[in-house]
């Protein structure tokens, strides 16, 4: 018997609404602090069919993985300032918008970290390992136009248009036929199994970094 979901709900961890043929999640501030909260991570995972684990680290691989195996095309919108985490699995999303206001920060050189969340193996392939390498190892913030001229995302607008205009697209991509975007999402997301191998290095490399306590950025 298949899972309902259900698609409007409201909670301090993800607010989820239907909005007729497209489903929008909004994440709030703080996130990761409220990623402890197990029954507000269920029931997101519930949603996206996957049951969730109870450490962050493995949750923030399961979020990344089940985006990437998702039959359905993902947009992410974002503004403001932006931990490197988010950008990193923003990455993992099909189309990527954000607003002109945008600035991912870096500060893994800082802390002595290597970054979380897919970075490095999502920007290797978008970018080459050179740049890749290049932009990890500068510890400078990325702007929503550098972003944009990297090819990191796919469109900047003004902060006030940023919903309106995050929801135009995805009711774009909508009305496009249902298997051939589940088809060609399943192709371009074939080498699954590698970003799950990168993940779980991350994790790895974190926790000898500094230990168990590893703080979430």
């Amino acid at each position: 018997m298949e899972k309902e979901c259900n698609l409007d709900v409201t909670h301090d961890f993800f607010p989820a609404k239907k909005l007729e043929d497209i489903a929008i999640l909004s994440f709030k501030e703080n996130l990761l602090l409220r990623a402890i909260d197990v029954e507000a991570k269920t029931s997101l995972f519930d949603c996206l069919e996957l049951i969730s684990n109870n450490r962050m680290y493995n949750a923030v691989n399961q979020f990344i993985l089940t985006i990437m195996g998702f039959d359905k095309i993902v947009v992410h919108a974002g503004g403001g300032k932006v931990i490197s985490l988010f950008m990193n699995t923003s990455l993992a999303c099909d189309y990527r918008m954000v607003a002109d206001n945008t600035v991912f920060q870096n500060p893994y050189l800082e802390l002595d970290l290597v970054p979380k969340g897919g970075g490095a193996f999502f920007l290797s392939q978008m970018l080459g390992r050179g740049k890749a390498f290049e932009i990890l190892l500068s510890g400078k913030d990325i702007t929503a136009q550098e972003a944009m001229r990297l090819g990191i995302v796919d469109k900047v607008v003004p902060q006030a248009e940023l919903e309106e205009a995050a929801r135009k697209v995805a009711k774009s991509f909508a009305r496009k036929p249902g298997r051939s975007l589940s088809g060609i999402k399943t192709l371009l997301s074939y080498s699954l199994k590698d970003l799950k191998d990168s993940l779980e290095l991350e994790n790895q490399l974190l926790l000898r970094m500094v230990g168990r306590e590893v703080p979430y950025l």
